[in-house]
C-alpha cells in the first residue's frame, strides 16, 4: 500500500489522534485532571493501534536520541526507586516517560493534523483567562487557582500562552492567516492574563526566555514594525496590570522583594520567598551525606527539618512533599541519578530542538514553529522548576513529556513534507 493509500485508509483514526492531541491543552484548564485525557487516550489507543497496521516509522538517529532520552530518564527513575524499597505510587511519575516513548511513535506512524494542536492551545490558553478572570474578579478569591494549586495553574497559564506566540510565524502562511495570528495573540494574552492574576511569581521568570526565543525567531517570518509593537503592547499589558491593586500583583511583588530583604538579614524567614529560602538551605545539607542515590522520597524530610531552628518553619516545612525546586529536590531525594535523569530529559530534547531550529530553513515555517515551541516548553519547565517542583505535580510531568513528544512528531512530519504531501 502506498503512503497515500495508507493514510486515506486510516483518516477516521488520524482525525482521532488529532483530536486526542488537542485535548491534552483544551482540557487542561476546564475539567479535573484534564490534561491527562488526551495523552492517556493517545497511549491507550494510539500505540496498539500502531501495532495493528504497522505504518513506516522512517525513524532517523535523531528520533532515537529522543526516545533513548526518555526511556533513560524513565530508567533511571525506576533504579533509585529499587534501590529505595519506595512504594508503587513512585513508580507513577516516571511511567510518563515511558508512556510518552510509546505516544511518540504512534505520533510519528499516524501523522495527526496540525492544525488541532493550534486549535487545543488557543482553547486551553483562553480557558486559563476566563477562568482566572472568573475567579479573582467575579468570585473573589485572592488568587485565581482554576482547578489546581494557583503555581502550578499560573506556570502552566504561561507555557501555553508561549507556544500560542510560537505559532504566529505558521499562522502567517495559512489560507486565513490573519484570523489564526488574532486567535493565537487573544489566547496568549489571556493565558498571560492567568497567569498574572495566580499570583506565580516563579513562573514570570520565563517570560523574558519566551520573548527573546520568540524574536530570534520569529524576526525573519514578521515585519519588524509588527515585532516591535507586539513588544511594545506585551510591555505596557503586563505594567497596567502592575499598577492596577486589584490584580493583587503589585502586592505580590513587593512581598517577595520585602521577604527576600528579611531573610537576608536574618530578621524573618517569611511566608513564602523566605520558606522556601530557608528550605532550599536545609536541603542542602543533606546532599553530600547521600549523594548517589538520594535521602528517598520521604527519608529526607525528618533530618532536614531537624536543621532548621524556628519550630514553626519546622512544622511548616515538614508539611511539604518536595523543597519547590526540581534541581534540588530530585538530588537531596534520589541523588546524582536522579539528577542525571532530570538533566536527560531537559538537555538532550533542548539539544535537538536547537539544532532542528537552526537548522530548518526559514521558509519551512511549519517545521521551525514547532522546533521552536520545543525550546520554549524545555526552558519555560526549567525556569518554573527553580521556584517549584514543576515536575513532581502529576499534570507538569504529564504535560512535559507529552507535550515533548507532540512536538517532536509534530515537526518531524512537517520536515517530511517535502517528500509527501501526507500530513496535510
Amino acid at each position: 500500500m502506498t503512503a497515500a493509500g495508507f493514510y486515506a485508509e486510516n483518516s477516521r483514526f488520524r482525525w482521532f489522534l488529532s483530536l486526542c492531541i488537542a485535548l491534552s491543552s483544551a482540557l487542561c484548564f476546564v475539567l479535573p485532571s484534564g490534561y491527562s485525557y488526551g495523552p492517556a487516550l493517545v497511549f491507550l489507543l494510539g500505540f496498539p493501534w500502531l501495532l495493528v497496521k504497522r505504518p513506516a516509522l522512517n525513524l532517523n538517529r535523531f528520533d532515537g536520541i529522543m526516545i533513548a532520552a526518555l526511556l533513560s530518564c524513565f530508567a533511571l527513575n525506576v533504579l533509585v526507586n529499587v534501590i529505595h524499597g519506595a512504594s508503587s505510587r513512585y513508580y507513577e511519575e516516571p511511567s510518563r516517560y515511558l508512556l510518552a516513548a510509546g505516544a511518540l511513535l504512534a505520533i510519528l506512524g499516524f501523522k495527526p493534523r496540525v492544525k488541532f494542536w493550534w486549535l487545543g492551545l488557543i482553547v486551553g490558553a483562553s480557558s486559563a483567562g476566563c477562568y482566572a478572570l472568573f475567579q479573582v474578579w467575579f468570585n473573589d478569591s485572592e488568587r485565581a487557582f482554576g482547578l489546581m494549586n494557583p503555581i502550578q495553574f499560573g506556570n502552566l497559564a504561561i507555557l501555553t500562552s508561549g507556544l500560542c506566540l510560537a505559532g504566529l510565524g505558521w499562522a502567517k502562511r495559512q489560507t486565513h492567516g490573519r484570523r489564526w495570528i488574532v486567535a493565537l495573540s487573544v489566547a496568549a494574552a489571556l493565558g498571560m492574563l492567568a497567569s498574572m492574576l495566580s499570583g506565580a511569581r516563579g513562573g514570570w521568570l520565563a517570560l523574558p526566555a519566551i520573548v527573546l526565543i520568540l524574536f530570534f525567531n520569529l524576526r525573519r517570518h514578521l515585519p519588524r514594525r509588527v515585532l516591535y509593537l507586539s513588544a511594545i503592547g506585551a510591555l505596557l499589558f503586563l505594567t497596567v496590570l502592575y499598577v492596577i491593586p486589584q490584580t493583587g500583583i503589585q502586592e505580590r511583588v513587593n512581598r517577595g522583594a520585602i521577604e527576600t530583604a528579611q531573610y537576608l538579614s536574618g530578621k524573618s524567614v517569611g511566608r513564602s520567598v523566605g520558606l522556601r529560602l530557608e528550605m532550599w538551605r536545609s536541603a542542602s545539607s543533606l546532599i553530600d551525606e547521600k549523594p548517589v542515590a538520594g535521602w528517598g522520597e520521604e527519608g529526607y524530610i525528618k533530618p532536614m527539618a531537624e536543621r532548621i531552628e524556628d519550630l514553626e518553619v519546622r512544622v511548616e516545612v515538614s508539611e511539604f512533599s518536595h523543597v519547590h525546586n526540581d534541581l534540588l529536590d530530585v538530588t537531596v531525594k534520589r541523588g546524582v541519578l536522579g539528577l542525571l535523569a532530570l538533566m536527560v530529559i531537559y538537555l538532550v530534547p533542548l539539544v535537538l530542538f536547537c539544532r532542528e531550529a537552526v537548522r530548518t530553513k526559514s521558509t519551512q515555517v511549519e517545521a521551525k514553529a514547532f522546533a521552536m515551541s520545543g525550546i520554549i516548553l524545555v526552558v519555560s519547565v526549567a525556569l518554573f522548576g527553580l521556584t517549584q517542583a514543576f515536575l513532581r505535580h502529576n499534570s507538569g510531568v504529564t504535560l512535559y513529556a507529552f507535550f515533548l513528544v507532540a512536538l517532536w512528531g509534530y515537526m518531524r512530519c512537517a520536515q517530511r513534507r517535502e517528500v509527501s504531501d501526507a500530513c496535510r
